[in-house]
Order: structure tokens, then C-alpha cells, then sequence
């Protein structure tokens, strides 16, 4: 909210998220994954771009995020690359992706780098990302009660 007046929550179970203030969205194209999120929160965003980030990554940080939403006249994408894995559901998407993305969808690709070559991409080294986020905890996924756990761990260290 600090940084975007405009949130978009993708997803095709609204339960729970009565109580917040963002917009809620279904997949417009069922069953493939992040990719037709990100194709259904660009699509339905008034804006040229939007931030994306996985529902499973909650320690994000505003300052790296300000950092790649900075200067996006001249591209398409921006994502970081950690340790040579590029992180696809961290990054800044323009509604140029849009075709592309549904051209990927309509093949059967679920991919999100599956559409990468046919659109400029902004790459943010680890050191760039270092800069804002040493421990890279902006990228930490919580998918068990463990990394759920650790998570609290690492916010309360944050903080």
C-alpha cells in the first residue's frame, strides 16, 4: 500500500480476503498457474505496468521494490536473478506482455519465462538486489508450517 494505491489480488478462492482493501480477480484463463495470474492482473490494471509477487513470498522489501519499479520506460520486464535462478514472481510486468502472454497461454505454456524472448527484460543482478535485501528474504517462500515459522523468525529479526 506504501507504494501502490492499486492492489490486485489474483486468485479463484476470494474467501479470506473480505476484510482487505484490494481488488479481487479470477483467472481469465482457468488452470494455468502463475502465468494466467499475471495475464489476469495486467489485464484488469489501469496502469502500464504492474508489480507482481507470489501469494507465498511475504517478506518483500519496499526499497527493492521502488528500485524496480524506478525506470521501466524502455522495457517490458524486470526481474532479479539470484544465484542464476530468475525470480519471475518478483517482478515488474507491462501491459506490452499482454499478446505475448496470451500467445504462450493459448499454446498450452504456463511458463512466465516462456514469453521472456519476445519482449525486453530488465534483469537485476544479486548484487543490485543485495543492495536493498542482503539475506534475499524478499525471495523466501513459505509453502509448509515450517517456513511459516521461519518467516516469523526472519520478519521479527527484520524489524
Amino acid at each position: 500500500r506504501e507504494l501502490f494505491s492499486n492492489i490486485i489480488v489474483v486468485t479463484n478462492d476470494n474467501a479470506g480476503y473480505g476484510d482487505y482493501d484490494v481488488r479481487l480477480v479470477e483467472d481469465i484463463i482457468k488452470d494455468r498457474g502463475p502465468l494466467a495470474g499475471i495475464y489476469s492482473g495486467l489485464e484488469v490494471s489501469g496502469g502500464p505496468h504492474c508489480f507482481v509477487v507470489g501469494c507465498d513470498m511475504p517478506l518483500i522489501n519496499i526499497d527493492l521494490i521502488r528500485y524496480m519499479t524506478e525506470d521501466t520506460v524502455d522495457v517490458d520486464v524486470v526481474v532479479p536473478v539470484i544465484k542464476d535462478m530468475v525470480e519471475p514472481l518478483h517482478g515488474v510486468y507491462s501491459k506490452k506482455c499482454l499478446p505475448f502472454i496470451k500467445e504462450e497461454l493459448d499454446k498450452g505454456n504456463a511458463s512466465i519465462k516462456s514469453f521472456f524472448n519476445s519482449v525486453k527484460v530488465r534483469y537485476i543482478s544479486g548484487a543490485e538486489v543485495a543492495g536493498f535485501d542482503k539475506g534475499f528474504s524478499s525471495f523466501f517462500s513459505v509453502n509448509t508450517a515450517g517456513d511459516l515459522e521461519k518467516a516469523r523468525l526472519m520478519w521479527m529479526n527484520h524489524e
